[in-house]
């Protein structure tokens, strides 16, 4: 759960910047929630997961997930 709703609040982050492509936005997804965790002290074992989660999540990437913490974001953000 903590991967899962860590990858949930981080994913969508980088779209702040207004990029033009999905994966600019998922770069700096993965860039802003690796800063914002390790100066928080989140565990350093749940970051890969978190980061792998944020990488794969959407199905526009055409990445098959390798987690489970990975299918479920991928799931959600089809839904949304």
């Amino acid at each position: 759960m903590l991967v899962v709703g860590t990858a949930a609040l981080f994913h969508g982050i980088g779209e702040l910047r207004n990029y033009e492509s999905k994966l600019k936005h998922v770069e700096e997804s993965v860039k802003i929630a690796r800063k914002v965790l390790k100066e928080l002290n989140f565990p350093d074992e749940k970051i890969d997961g978190v980061i792998y989660a944020i990488e794969v999540h959407s199905f526009t990437g055409h990445i098959k997930p390798k987690t489970l913490e990975a299918q479920i974001m991928q799931d959600a953000d089809s839904i949304y």
